[in-house]
């Protein structure tokens, strides 16, 4: 279960943004509104990859972070590594049919 892949971002194709060129001074930031996991040890690893042809930095253990456990969706349950890794915010509707 440890070691697995939870998400991977990608500039290209992927997400659609193109880095002309990694060799050039200058910062690359990425941002999310939130990292939707459930609670846990978590480490990133970081690559560059030139688009399919080669792999040009990779990091490993770049960042280690804990999450610690909520009740996310407010229910009074605490959503563990049981139900998934994503915790992910939704919303339900239900409109009964009268036959």
């Amino acid at each position: 279960m440890y070691g697995q892949e939870l998400l991977r971002l990608s500039s290209m194709p992927i997400s659609g943004y193109s880095i002309k060129s990694v060799y050039q001074n200058g910062y690359l930031e990425l941002l999310m509104e939130e990292l939707p996991s459930v609670s846990g040890r978590y480490i990133i690893d970081v690559a560059f990859v030139r688009e399919r042809i080669e792999r040009i930095v990779s990091l490993e253990n770049v960042i280690e972070f804990e999450v610690a456990a909520k009740d996310v969706y407010g229910s009074g349950f605490i959503v563990n590594r049981s139900q998934g890794f994503l915790v992910v915010r939704h919303e339900w509707k239900h409109e009964p049919v009268c036959v």
